[in-house]
């Protein structure tokens, strides 16, 4: 699968991809992982899912569901484990288990929100530190296996 990379500056109520991925740290809301920028559509049902302890950010961990929003209508969130822990190797790694699930999903251009939070959490520019994820985590190696006819497994990445 290749991956295209884009970068994006535009509100997220003005992007429209298949899917959102979000990064949370462990036990923390929404306000603690710098995700008070999203939509208030998508907001809802990830207030819901933490409130309700169905996802608590533990690392390794991820949680995808249908979020009911036109312009988002798939949500990805990987956890990160304990904030005090976190840094660039532990969000590439996080990145690199959100490569691997798009593999699996069927969509084709996926949206990666950068909190202030996750920007803060890197030494390393974040951006570089979530394309090694990705790129790493999606990568397949499929020299000997046979060639499909027409298919395209292209996914476009922007990075808001």
């Amino acid at each position: 699968m290749e991956l295209k990379i884009e970068y994006s500056k535009e509100n997220l109520n003005n992007e429209k991809v298949d899917a959102l991925i979000v990064f949370i740290a462990e036990d923390t809301d929404i306000l603690d992982s710098g995700l008070r920028e999203l939509p208030k559509e998508l907001k809802k049902p990830l207030i819901e899912l933490l409130k309700l302890k169905i996802f608590k950010g533990l690392r390794r961990k991820s949680h995808h569901f249908v979020s009911g929003y036109s312009k988002i209508p798939q949500l990805l969130v990987i956890g990160l484990g304990k904030k005090e822990d976190i840094d660039s190797e532990i969000i590439r790694r996080a990145a690199g288990k959100a490569g691997k699930l798009l593999i699996s999903l069927n969509i084709k251009k996926v949206g990666i929100f950068v909190s202030s939070f996750l920007k803060h959490s890197s030494e390393i520019e974040i951006g570089q530190v979530l394309i090694e994820g990705l790129s790493l985590g999606a990568y397949e190696f499929n020299l000997y296996k046979k060639k499909e006819k027409n298919t395209s497994k292209d996914k476009i990445v922007k990075i808001i």
